[in-house]
C-alpha cells in the first residue's frame, strides 16, 4: 500500500528558488514551450507561486 503522505515535490516546495530555477523545472517537466508557459501562468494565477521583493511576498498578475 502506498503512503498517502508521500509528495515527490515536497523538497522543491519547501525551499526558496529563483524565478529562473522555477522556469527550468517547469520546462523540464513539459513537452514544449507552450505547455510550459501555460503551466507557469496557472501557477501564478492560482497564487501557488509568489515572488519575494525585498522580503515581501508579491502575487503576480498575468495579462494576455
Amino acid at each position: 500500500m502506498k503512503d498517502k503522505s508521500y509528495n515527490p515535490y515536497r523538497k522543491f516546495n519547501k525551499t526558496r528558488h529563483s524565478l529562473g530555477e522555477l522556469v527550468a523545472a517547469v520546462g523540464s517537466a513539459t513537452a514544449d514551450s507552450r505547455e510550459a508557459v501555460a503551466a507557469l501562468v496557472d501557477l501564478f494565477q492560482t497564487g501557488r507561486v509568489q515572488l519575494r521583493d525585498h522580503g515581501h511576498l508579491k502575487r503576480v498578475r498575468v495579462c494576455a
